[in-house]
């Protein structure tokens, strides 16, 4: 838990693994892209299914750079979520995202980061 969180609030994502993670994008005090950021920012490569309302093509593209594994929007059928869970389960957690490295350069598209001799740009 860092300071930016009440001290009540648990991640129990960090606390213990999970086979897969349900992840609502609109949540109450901290968006549902934030915990996904700080999830993979703490190396938790559980795979995420993201089921929200936002059917933006660029709300899902920011979900899918941020790391998630799935999308599915509201209405949804749970013949197809539960489906898409199972496929989830079945490819289980990666070791770590693809970052791509040349020499002093580090590019990493999940983290959206870029680290040249050292240095974060």
């Amino acid at each position: 838990m860092n300071n930016s969180e009440s001290p009540g609030r648990k991640w129990l994502a960090r606390e213990q693994p999970f086979d897969v993670g349900v992840l609502d994008l609109m949540l109450p005090g901290m968006s549902g892209y934030e915990v996904l950021k700080r999830l993979r920012r703490s190396e938790n490569w559980t795979p995420v299914l993201v089921l929200t309302a936002k059917d933006d093509e660029y709300d899902e593209a920011d979900a899918f750079d941020l790391g998630t594994d799935d999308y599915l929007t509201k209405p949804f059928s749970y013949v197809v979520l539960l489906a898409r869970l199972r496929a989830l389960l079945r490819r289980g957690a990666p070791e770590r995202p693809a970052a791509l490295t040349l020499a002093d350069l580090r590019l990493d598209p999940a983290a959206r980061t870029v680290h040249r001799g050292g240095r974060s740009n």
